[in-house]
């Protein structure tokens, strides 16, 4: 992609020096072009993370919605390894369905 280059193809004692000075030109007015391509690759990966992130993101909102309806339901139970960090208040049956939450590291305030 980019500029298409010139073949210059004279029978003068200059044409090879004029054929590199194109050359180069043209080589010269891509570099921006291949920049973007680049930013472009760059663009595209992250989409790409965004889009696993999404997934991840959703697929915890459906087990979370899950949990909120059996919590509806009184029918959760629950219970912590560590109750100075975590604490839960439930009512009702016993569970129908378990749940495992573990916390692999302390949440920090994320900024770009």
């Amino acid at each position: 992609m980019g500029i298409p280059p010139i073949s210059f193809t004279g029978l003068s004692s200059f044409s090879d020096d004029f054929a590199v000075i194109l050359q180069r030109t043209f080589d010269v007015a891509n570099l921006p072009i291949q920049q973007l391509l680049g930013e472009q690759v760059v663009l595209l990966a992250r989409q790409q993370q965004l889009a696993t992130l999404r997934s991840a993101i959703q697929g915890l909102e459906n087990r979370f919605t899950t949990l909120g309806l059996l919590a509806a339901n009184a029918a959760v139970t629950a219970s912590s390894s560590d109750s100075a960090i975590v604490s839960l208040l439930t009512t009702g049956s016993p569970a129908t369905a378990s749940y495992d939450f573990v916390v692999t590291s302390a949440a920090s305030v994320a900024q770009e």
